[in-house]
């Protein structure tokens, strides 16, 4: 699977699957896994808890893939994330993230994330852990 098929299906099969599980996760992302988002850094282990958060806040997700363009072992996407939460509210949310696969896993993701939609409370949905 090439780095960018990798990335479109974790997006497929992680995020955007309701029964998604930890064991799922670790199909697509090296235990090695290191993301900054908004500024925030994560390793595996705060992913994880990022995750399990996540669930617990947002029923569903559609990722909207706009760009993505793959050099080598870097996969670049400009993608939007549509989310309802477990409350009914709609967050939008724009993101340009830089992945990083080694071994046929993701190890790294450098991220940006912005609220289309939504309230500012939710600003953190890109690295909440809690």
């Amino acid at each position: 699977m090439s780095p960018k098929e990798l990335v479109l299906n974790a997006f497929r099969n992680v995020l955007e699957n309701p029964n998604a599980t930890l064991c799922d996760l670790e199909k697509y992302f090296s235990v090695e896994y290191k993301q900054s988002v908004d500024g925030k850094a994560l390793d595996y282990s705060a992913f994880t808890e990022h995750f399990i958060a996540l669930t617990k806040a947002v029923r569903s997700f559609n990722v909207d893939v706009r760009d993505i363009m793959s050099e080598g072992n870097r996969v670049f996407t400009h993608h939007v994330v549509h989310m309802i939460k477990n409350n009914g509210d709609e967050v939008v949310m724009k993101v340009l993230a830089l992945f990083d696969v080694e071994d046929g896993k993701i190890i790294a993701c450098d991220e940006l994330t912005h609220i289309l939609k939504g309230n500012s409370e939710d600003h953190d949905l890109g690295s909440r852990t809690r």
